[in-house]
């Protein structure tokens, strides 16, 4: 009775408690690029983050505050699942989501694909859980040396793209031929060349500007 008596009170306050996240929960299936099926085997490595003030990095912690994150290898399945880290410290918040941006930064690996980098990026007292199908693309289809580029795949992850990723752009499926910079003028501004799926001689190039693409797997859907 007295809890009830107080979450009203909260409620017709406007406050809301939040929990102080640390690093934000990333979990999600690793897929080829290309045909879309889970890949087994994949290294999953976490990479420290800077604590909020940015002054120095944070080692990244798993299951416990004692425990310094391994590197983990997926199943047949594709599946990997990090919970959030948390310290514990509750807010009375008169909004439904605020504090500083947080980070959970990820690397996969396997054997005849590209490392890729994944950043999860999260408000700290927004509690969100993310879910990502992530895409890994076959050397045989990239450059010897790639370029590469950070771009989204929803509103709270962002992953490594290289040249042949598959992108969606004005809700249709592309490749990415090229990654290129803009003049300084132009703030560096990342530009891509993009070629229809499959790619075939004499189709039109498009250029585009990073904003405007986003990265998926393939145009199979993989359930989660």
């Amino acid at each position: 009775m007295r809890f009830t008596s107080l979450l009203l009170l909260m409620l017709l306050t406007g406050c809301i408690p939040r929990t102080q996240t640390d690093v934000p929960a990333f979990s999600g299936i690793v897929v080829d690029s290309n045909s879309g099926n889970p890949l087994a085997d994949v290294r999953i490595k976490e990479i420290a983050v800077p604590i909020p003030d940015g002054s120095a990095p944070q080692a990244v912690i798993t299951r416990s505050k004692n425990r310094m994150a391994q590197t983990v290898t997926t199943p047949a399945t594709g599946r990997f699942s990090y919970p959030a880290i948390t310290s514990g410290i509750t807010f009375q918040l008169p909004v439904t989501g605020a504090g500083w941006p947080v980070r959970r930064i990820l690397v996969f690996q396997k054997y005849g694909y590209r490392d890729t980098t994944c950043s999860c990026t999260n408000l700290s007292l927004f509690g969100k859980e993310n879910h990502a199908i992530i895409p890994l693309i076959q050397i045989a289809h990239s450059e010897a040396e790639p370029a590469s580029s950070m771009i989204s795949i929803n509103d709270s992850i962002k992953c490594e793209a290289f040249v042949g990723s598959r992108i969606i752009y004005d809700n249709k499926p592309y490749m990415i031929g090229e990654i290129y910079q803009q003049d300084e003028q132009d703030d560096g501004q990342q530009l891509f060349s993009l070629w229809p799926v499959p790619p075939n001689k004499g189709d039109v190039v498009m250029d585009v500007p990073d904003y405007l693409i986003q990265l998926v797997a393939s145009e199979r859907t993989v359930e989660k």
